[in-house]
């Protein structure tokens, strides 16, 4: 009885190691390599599942003891138990980011994980919208009012230019030259590339900021070119329910994404060959 409750205490002594380690990373990672809150939490997520699971084969007793083949093992269970490749991907990820920490602080002689590969993610084929979709989508917002106005002049604006949702809601009033019929488009880097857009949107762009941004504004300001209805900063989430609505609105039984129309930036400009 003493025997197997003093077996106990050893393996949850080395349980308690093993977990500390993990916290300690994670610390590492928030004051050294000034990683993201989410990146953190996956991080962890993803490495004490790894631990987790390790640990529930007692012949494993400290990190040190983790080899190459048990990484292997774990990465076939999870294929086994249906995990995508993404995720395992980002699973590996976590694990080579922890085994690399350990390396640093002298805890392990070798990474047991560097030899490991993430399996391939093949990307899904964005599904195209049909010229004629695109053309009833562009017609649904009301040019009577504000909010109306400006939907116009967002949508039109990203299927001429093929711009990214992200791209679209981030552009700054300094951002749109009417006079140059230019754009920039800037990166989380502030690097900025110019882009044109045909003399088509023109009319749209300088409406919405003659006329309805302006009540969209109301007592606030912003150095934001579209702007919510309580004239702040427009939403990711906010412009893709914007473009949901409008493909329904327009009858189109599948949902529409920012994505797919950016993509199909050119169908609805078929009948205008004249160059920008």
């Amino acid at each position: 009885m003493g025997g197997d409750n003093a077996e106990v205490i050893f393996f949850r002594n080395l349980c308690v190691c093993m977990y500390q380690q993990l916290e300690n990373f994670i610390l590492y990672f928030e004051l050294e390599k000034l990683k993201s809150k989410n990146t953190l939490l996956s991080y962890h997520r993803d490495v004490r599942q790894m631990l987790d699971w390790l640990f529930a084969d007692s012949r494993i007793s400290s990190v040190s003891e983790i080899s190459p083949l048990d990484l292997k093992k774990y990465m076939e269970y999870m294929e086994n138990i249906g995990k995508s490749a993404a995720t395992i991907s980002r699973s590996l990820a976590a694990i080579k980011a922890f085994f690399s920490y350990l390396l640093i602080k002298k805890e392990i002689v070798s990474d047991p994980s560097v030899e490991l590969k993430a399996p391939k993610v093949f990307k899904k084929k964005t599904e195209e919208v049909k010229d004629s979709d695109i053309t009833k989508i562009l017609m649904q917002p009301s040019e009577k009012t504000s909010k109306g106005i400006r939907d116009k002049a967002m949508l039109e604006l990203m299927c001429d230019t093929g711009m990214r949702a992200s791209d679209i809601i981030r552009l700054n009033l300094d951002d749109v030259n009417l006079k140059n019929r230019t754009v920039t488009i800037r990166s989380e880097s502030e690097s900025g590339e110019s882009v044109t857009y045909h003399r088509n949107i023109q009319k749209y762009l300088t409406r919405y900021l003659t006329e309805a941004r302006a009540e969209l504004i109301s007592i606030n300001s912003s150095k934001y070119f579209f702007v919510n209805c309580q004239g702040k900063e427009f939403t990711r989430q906010g412009f893709w329910k914007l473009v949901k609505k409008y493909g329904k609105q327009a009858g189109i039984e599948k949902d529409i994404t920012p994505h797919m129309m950016s993509h199909n930036r050119q169908v609805y400009f078929q009948n205008c060959v004249n160059e920008k």
